[in-house]
C-alpha cells in the first residue's frame, strides 16, 4: 500500500473519529450518516448529513464532510452568542460542504457563497436551497480584473476545481481526465451584491477563501470590502499555493493591519 493511501485511510479514520466523539451532533444522525454512505451514497449521490439529504458529485465528498466539524467548531470559537446576522463570504464554495456546516451550527448566519463551476451548481443549489434567504449565490471567479477565464476540474472529484490547470489532479491518486470551462471573473464589490444579492453590504465577519492555487489573485479581487476574520487557506507545495507568511501580507493589502494571526492545519486565520 502506497503513503499516499495510507495517508488518505489516517485521514479519513480521524475524521470519523471526529464525528463520533462530536457532541453537537445526535447519535440517530451519526447512525443515519455511516448507513448512507452505504446505501443512498452508491445509488442515488448524497448521503444524510446533519439529518438531511447532502448531494455529492463523488464519494470523496461525503467522506470528507466530517473535516468540516472541527474547522468550524474552531471558526465559532470566537463568535459572539449574542451577535445578530453573521455576513460570511464563501469564495469557493465547491458543493456547499462549508456553507451548510456553517449555516447548521450558527443559524443567524447569512452566507453569500461564491463558485464558478456551472457544472456543481446544481447540486450547491440542492443542497444550500433550504436555508431560504440565509443564502445567497455569486456564480463567477473572483480576481482583481473583469474577464473570461478557463476553469478546471475532474469530475465526481470538483473541490480540486481551480483556475490552475496543474491543480485539478493536485494530490489525487492518479491523474484523471481534466474538463475546462469557461467562466466569469470578476472583483467583488459593495455593487456587486446589491446587484446579485439584494444586499447592502461591504463588511462581513468572516470571509473564507478556498480556491485550490488562487488565492492571491482572489485577495486581490476583494480590495474595498472590509473583514473581522479571514480563512485562507495556504498549501506552498500547490500550484501558485501561499505560504503562511505570504498570505499575511496579502491580506493586509486587501484588508488592512492585522490584531492577530494563526496556522490551523492546511489554513489560516487572520483578524483585523
Amino acid at each position: 500500500m502506497g503513503v499516499d493511501v495510507i495517508a488518505r485511510v489516517f485521514i479519513l479514520l480521524k475524521n470519523w473519529k471526529t464525528l463520533l466523539t462530536a457532541e453537537s451532533i445526535s447519535f440517530k444522525f451519526k447512525v443515519v450518516y455511516f448507513f448512507s454512505l452505504l446505501t443512498t451514497l452508491p445509488f442515488k449521490k448524497y448521503v444524510f448529513w446533519l439529518g438531511d439529504r447532502f448531494y455529492v458529485d463523488g464519494r470523496l465528498a461525503a467522506l470528507l464532510l466530517p473535516s468540516y466539524l472541527d474547522e468550524i467548531k474552531y471558526l465559532l470559537s470566537e463568535a459572539p452568542d449574542d451577535q445578530n446576522n453573521f455576513f460570511i463570504l464563501d469564495v469557493g464554495a465547491n458543493i456547499g460542504q462549508f456553507a451548510y456546516n456553517f449555516l447548521y451550527f450558527k443559524p443567524d448566519s447569512i452566507i453569500i457563497s461564491v463558485e464558478p463551476n456551472t457544472k456543481i451548481i446544481p447540486l450547491l443549489e440542492k443542497n444550500l436551497t433550504r436555508f431560504g434567504e440565509r443564502w445567497k449565490l455569486l456564480k463567477v471567479a473572483v480576481g482583481p480584473t473583469t474577464k473570461k477565464s478557463n476553469f478546471y476540474f475532474v469530475e465526481g472529484k470538483s473541490s480540486q476545481g481551480s483556475l490552475i490547470e496543474a491543480n485539478a489532479n493536485f494530490n489525487l491518486l492518479k491523474q484523471n481526465l481534466v474538463v475546462s470551462l469557461e467562466i466569469n471573473e470578476v472583483p467583488l464589490t459593495s455593487e456587486t451584491f446589491l446587484a446579485e444579492t439584494g444586499l447592502t453590504i461591504n463588511k462581513f465577519y468572516l470571509i473564507k477563501i478556498d480556491v485550490e492555487g488562487y488565492e492571491k489573485r482572489a485577495l486581490q479581487g476583494l480590495l474595498g470590502l472590509k473583514t473581522k476574520y479571514c480563512w485562507v487557506e495556504t498549501i506552498k507545495d500547490r500550484s501558485g499555493g501561499l505560504s503562511f507568511t505570504e498570505a499575511a501580507l496579502l491580506v493586509k493589502e486587501s484588508f488592512g493591519e492585522l490584531s492577530g494571526s494563526e496556522q490551523n492545519g492546511s489554513n489560516s486565520l487572520f483578524r483585523f
